[in-house]
C-alpha cells in the first residue's frame, strides 16, 4: 500500500504529542533538575565520576558510613570479587604508578587495596578514547589485581588498550547502566533515612540514568512503540522515516561543521580541516562514514571518527600549537602540538614543559592532547544523536555554534597570553 504524506504527518504529530506529554510531566515532577547538569559536570570522568565513586567506596570517605558502600560494591560484583577485606581498604583516585612508558606507568582512575595487598583497579571510561596499552600497563603494575573496565554500556576496550589481554582472564567489563546503577540504588536504600547523603546519591543516580538514556525514556519509548504498532500505515511510515534518518544525521552534522567553520572565519581565524592528522579538502566523506558505520554496526567504528577542524595558535621554536574541535562520539576541543608535521606526545620536552606550566584542573589530558574538554562540559553526541542542541540546528538555531566559537576564542587567546607571560613569542627560542 502506497503511503501518502498525510500518513507521515499523522504519525509524526502523534509521536510529538507523546513526547510533549512526557516533557510536561518532567516539569511537574522536577525529575530533570540535576545538580551535576546545572554546573556543567555531566561527563567529567576525573572530577565527577571517578571522584564521586571513589568517595563512596572509601571507608574513610566524608559519608561517614565506613565500609558500607564498599561492602555493597563487592556484593554487587560477588561473581568477580572474593574475600576482599573492605574494612582495611585504602582508596585512591588518580593513583600515580610511575612514569608512563609503552608498557608501564600512568595514572589509575580508582585504586582500592586492602591490608592483605589484594587490589581492585577501575579504569573509568565515560567518553574518553582508550590510551595506548592502557590496560596492559595496569596489568603489568599489578598482575593479580581485579581489573575492571567501566563504561556507560559495558563495551569492550579497544585493541590499542588491551592488546592480547582477554576478558574474564585479565580484566572484566562492567557498566554504569547495569552494575553501577544497581549498586548505587542499593547504596541509596541503605541510607535513605539520612536525607542529605541519600539525596546526593539520588542526584548521581539520576545523572547516570540521563547519560545512559534510561529513566522515563523507557516508558515513553514503549508508548511510542505501541502507537507505531497499532496499524500497518504507522509501521510503514516509521520504517521509511527510520531509513531516511541516516541522511538526516549526515545533513545535520554537515551543517554543524559548515556553520562552525563560517563563524571562525568571520572572526578572522584560519581554519584547516583534517582526518586523524592529515589535512583534507572537506569533511563530507568522513561524516558519511561516521554515520553509516554507526547505523549499520559494520566496519571499524574506531577508524570512522577523529576528524574536525584545526586553528593555528602559536609557533615556538619549530613547534606548532593548534586548537582543535574534533568528534569521537562527542564533540570536544583542546590543544595539540606538531613538529615537522608530526604530532607530538607526552615525553617530548616542549609538550611536557607546556603541560606542566599551563595546566589547569578544569582540563583533561591525553597522550597526544596537551589539554582537552567538552564544550561547556556538555555532551554533544553525534553517535547517539539525542541532544536538543543538535536538533536545534535543523531550525537554524546556532546558539551551540556561537558558544563553541566564543569559548574557543577565549581559550586560544588565554593560551597566547599565557605563552607571553612565560616569556614566549611566536619566534622565540626556548631553553629547558
Amino acid at each position: 500500500m502506497a503511503l501518502s504524506l498525510n500518513n507521515f504527518y499523522q504519525l509524526i504529530e502523534t509521536v510529538k504529542g507523546i513526547v510533549s506529554r512526557y516533557k510536561d510531566d518532567a516539569v511537574q515532577s522536577g525529575r530533570d533538575f540535576n545538580i551535576f547538569q546545572i554546573i556543567g559536570l555531566t561527563s567529567d570522568e576525573v572530577r565527577v565520576h571517578s571522584a564521586f565513586l571513589a568517595t563512596l567506596l572509601d571507608p574513610q570517605g566524608s559519608h561517614r558510613q565506613g565500609d558500607l558502600f564498599l561492602q555493597l560494591f563487592t556484593k554487587q560484583l560477588s561473581h568477580i570479587v572474593h574475600d576482599f577485606d573492605t574494612k582495611s581498604a585504602v582508596v585512591e583516585c588518580e593513583k600515580y604508578i610511575g612514569r608512563m612508558t609503552e608498557t608501564t606507568g600512568g595514572r589509575i582512575d580508582i585504586h582500592i587495596e586492602d591490608e592483605k595487598g589484594d587490589k581492585i583497579i577501575i579504569e573509568n571510561k565515560i567518553y574518553a578514547p582508550d590510551q595506548t596499552n592502557q590496560l596492559i600497563r595496569y596489568h603489568n603494575y599489578a598482575h593479580d589485581a581485579i581489573l575492571l573496565y567501566l563504561t556507560l554500556d559495558g563495551k569492550a576496550p579497544g585493541k590499542e588498550s588491551a592488546g592480547d589481554l582477554t576478558e574474564e582472564q585479565y580484566y572484566y567489563q562492567i557498566s554504569y547502566s547495569n552494575e553501577i546503577l544497581d549498586w548505587l540504588t542499593s547504596c541509596y536504600r541503605a541510607v535513605k533515612k539520612i536525607p542529605t547523603l541519600a539525596e546526593g546519591i539520588n542526584h548521581y543516580i539520576n545523572l547516570i540514568k540521563i547519560i545512559t538514556n534510561q529513566s522515563t525514556n523507557i516508558m515513553k519509548n514503549e508508548e511510542i512503540a505501541k502507537t507505531i504498532a497499532s496499524n500497518s500505515s504507522n509501521i510503514q511510515a516509521a520504517i521509511e522515516i527510520q531509513q531516511a534518518m541516516q541522511e538526516v544525521k549526515i545533513n545535520i552534522q554537515e551543517k554543524f561543521w559548515n556553520k562552525l567553520i563560517e563563524r571562525f572565519q568571520s572572526e578572522n581565524y584560519k581554519v584547516k580541516k583534517y582526518f586523524y592528522d592529515t589535512e583534507v579538502d572537506g569533511l563530507s566523506e568522513y561524516i558519511k562514514n561516521f554515520v553509516r558505520t554507526n547505523a549499520s554496526g559494520s566496519g571499524d567504528m574506531h577508524k570512522n571518527k577523529w576528524y574536525g577542524i584545526e586553528i593555528p595558535v602559536a609557533e615556538i621554536d619549530g613547534y606548532s600549537i593548534q586548537w582543535r574541535v574534533e568528534v569521537d562520539h562527542n564533540i570536544y576541543y583542546g590543544f595539540k602540538i606538531h613538529k615537522d608535521n608530526h604530532l607530538v606526545s607526552n615525553g617530548d620536552k616542549i609538550f611536557d614543559y607546556l603541560r606542566k606550566h599551563l595546566a589547569h584542573n578544569s582540563w583533561q589530558y591525553g597522550e597526544t592532547w596537551l589539554s582537552w574538554k567538552y564544550p561547556n562540559g556538555n555532551r554533544i553526541n553525534f553517535r547517539e544523536f539525542n541532544s536538543s542542541e543538535i536538533f536545534d540546528l535543523a531550525d537554524d538555531n546556532l546558539n551551540m555554534i556561537d558558544r563553541i566559537v566564543k569559548e574557543s576564542i577565549g581559550y586560544i587567546e588565554e593560551m597566547r597570553d599565557a605563552l607571553t607571560t612565560q616569556g614566549y613569542t611566536n619566534t622565540c627560542n626556548i631553553n629547558l
